[in-house]
């Protein structure tokens, strides 16, 4: 394998193509597929939220020696046609398997209009991380109210 690439490019994410990389680990993103390759398997999984309306972003992070798949989308809200989601998804990245950590709205905008032009008005995000837990040495993920370790 190359060099890490750990973020998706903002044309890539625009696109919704991407390529990242990490260790032996290698991830392609299209708009419905993950295709991870261990260089040893070549295993396929859905891409979450395959009808979002925008990729926000993805990288690779690895905390505690684990390697871990952040997505953020934008998703359509059915409730209500002008609000868009931001959805928060986290995978562990093992080997041939993606394993989902958690799924959460971390933020919510509304489309309108600002002299003329279409926009969007953003709620405040929701804190949000992936840290170790001191007292048991597991990772923590946390948004808002709401943790678990894992």
């Amino acid at each position: 394998m190359g060099e890490n690439k750990l973020s998706c490019r903002k044309n890539e994410l625009l696109t919704n193509n991407c390529s990242l990389e990490f260790g032996s680990y290698h991830l392609k993103f299209s708009a419905e597929k993950i295709i991870l390759d261990d260089s040893v398997r070549h295993s396929i999984f859905d891409f979450p939220h395959p009808d979002n309306v925008g990729w926000n972003s993805l990288e690779i992070q690895n905390i505690n020696e684990r390697t871990l798949l952040i997505i953020k989308v934008w998703n359509k809200n059915e409730a209500a046609a002008d609000v868009q989601s931001l959805r928060w998804v986290v995978y562990e990245v093992l080997p041939s398997q993606i394993k989902l950590v958690t799924d959460r709205v971390i933020q919510k905008r509304r489309s309108t209009k600002i002299n003329g032009v279409a926009d969007f008005i953003n709620d405040p995000m929701i804190e949000h991380s992936i840290n170790k837990d001191k007292k048991t040495g597991q990772l923590m993920w946390t948004a808002g109210r709401h943790s678990q370790t894992f």
